[in-house]
Protein backbone atom coordinates (compact mmCIF):
# COMPACT_ATOMS: atom_id res chain seq x y z
CA UNK A 1 0.00 0.00 0.00
CA UNK A 2 1.76 3.56 -0.77
CA UNK A 3 2.13 6.23 1.49
CA UNK A 4 -0.24 9.06 2.13
CA UNK A 5 1.79 12.63 1.41
CA UNK A 6 1.26 13.20 5.20
CA UNK A 7 3.19 10.41 6.18
CA UNK A 8 6.51 11.34 4.41
CA UNK A 9 5.97 10.35 0.74
CA UNK A 10 9.38 11.52 -0.93
CA UNK A 11 9.16 13.02 -4.14
CA UNK A 12 11.96 13.99 -6.61
CA UNK A 13 11.94 16.21 -9.30
CA UNK A 14 14.56 15.07 -12.25
CA UNK A 15 15.06 18.17 -14.07
CA UNK A 16 16.43 17.23 -17.65
CA UNK A 17 17.11 19.96 -20.35
CA UNK A 18 19.16 18.96 -23.26
CA UNK A 19 19.98 20.62 -26.31
CA UNK A 20 20.74 18.73 -29.54
CA UNK A 21 24.57 17.76 -30.64
CA UNK A 22 25.29 15.77 -27.51
CA UNK A 23 27.71 12.90 -28.58
CA UNK A 24 26.53 9.88 -27.11
CA UNK A 25 23.88 11.18 -26.04
CA UNK A 26 22.36 8.79 -22.69
CA UNK A 27 23.92 5.05 -24.57
CA UNK A 28 25.23 4.38 -21.42
CA UNK A 29 22.28 4.89 -19.32
CA UNK A 30 21.31 1.28 -17.16
CA UNK A 31 17.69 1.85 -16.46
CA UNK A 32 17.82 -0.78 -13.74
CA UNK A 33 20.18 1.13 -11.70
CA UNK A 34 18.81 4.45 -12.15
CA UNK A 35 15.49 3.25 -10.59
CA UNK A 36 17.21 1.56 -8.30
CA UNK A 37 19.00 4.71 -7.10
CA UNK A 38 15.88 6.21 -6.62
CA UNK A 39 14.90 3.69 -4.43
CA UNK A 40 18.25 3.49 -2.29
CA UNK A 41 17.28 7.25 -2.02
CA UNK A 42 14.12 6.43 -0.05
CA UNK A 43 12.09 8.01 -2.99
CA UNK A 44 8.42 6.81 -3.38
CA UNK A 45 7.75 9.20 -6.46
CA UNK A 46 9.97 10.45 -9.31
CA UNK A 47 8.97 13.35 -11.77
CA UNK A 48 10.99 12.50 -15.16
CA UNK A 49 10.95 14.80 -18.21
CA UNK A 50 9.15 13.49 -21.15
CA UNK A 51 9.42 16.65 -23.29
CA UNK A 52 12.45 19.15 -22.34
CA UNK A 53 12.55 23.11 -22.36
CA UNK A 54 14.26 22.83 -25.83
CA UNK A 55 12.01 21.21 -26.83
CA UNK A 56 12.97 17.54 -27.31
CA UNK A 57 11.10 14.40 -26.41
CA UNK A 58 12.41 11.58 -24.71
CA UNK A 59 10.11 8.90 -26.41
CA UNK A 60 9.05 8.01 -29.92
CA UNK A 61 6.65 10.78 -31.58
CA UNK A 62 4.97 11.34 -34.61
CA UNK A 63 3.62 14.74 -34.03
CA UNK A 64 7.30 16.34 -31.28
CA UNK A 65 10.38 16.05 -32.30
CA UNK A 66 12.39 13.24 -30.22
CA UNK A 67 15.95 14.23 -29.22
CA UNK A 68 18.19 14.01 -32.46
CA UNK A 69 20.91 12.44 -30.17
CA UNK A 70 18.71 9.70 -28.56
CA UNK A 71 18.98 6.25 -30.02
CA UNK A 72 16.03 4.58 -27.71
CA UNK A 73 12.97 5.25 -25.44
CA UNK A 74 14.45 7.13 -22.66
CA UNK A 75 11.09 7.68 -20.89
CA UNK A 76 10.15 4.20 -21.23
CA UNK A 77 12.94 2.79 -19.78
CA UNK A 78 12.89 4.45 -16.90
CA UNK A 79 9.22 4.49 -16.25
CA UNK A 80 8.85 0.86 -16.62
CA UNK A 81 11.84 0.05 -14.41
CA UNK A 82 10.80 2.36 -11.68
CA UNK A 83 6.90 1.09 -11.54
CA UNK A 84 9.18 -2.71 -11.27
CA UNK A 85 10.69 -0.95 -8.19
CA UNK A 86 7.29 0.56 -6.96
CA UNK A 87 8.30 4.13 -7.76
CA UNK A 88 5.27 5.59 -8.96
CA UNK A 89 6.03 7.85 -11.92
CA UNK A 90 4.85 11.21 -13.29
CA UNK A 91 5.86 13.08 -16.84
CA UNK A 92 7.09 16.13 -17.05
CA UNK A 93 6.26 18.34 -20.07
CA UNK A 94 7.69 22.28 -21.12
CA UNK A 95 5.28 24.47 -22.34
CA UNK A 96 6.19 27.68 -23.67
CA UNK A 97 9.75 26.93 -23.94
CA UNK A 98 11.26 25.23 -26.74
CA UNK A 99 13.49 25.36 -29.66
CA UNK A 100 10.53 23.86 -32.25
CA UNK A 101 7.82 25.33 -30.90
CA UNK A 102 5.30 28.12 -32.94
CA UNK A 103 7.21 31.71 -32.69
CA UNK A 104 4.59 33.68 -31.15
CA UNK A 105 3.77 30.56 -28.37
CA UNK A 106 7.64 30.79 -27.09
CA UNK A 107 8.10 32.57 -23.79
Amino acid sequence: MRKRYSEGLRRLHLDFHNPAGIEDFCVDFDAKHFAGTIRDAGFDTVTVCAMCAHGHCYFPTRVGVRHPDLSFDLLGAMVEACQAEEIAVGAYLSVGCSDHAEPRWRQ
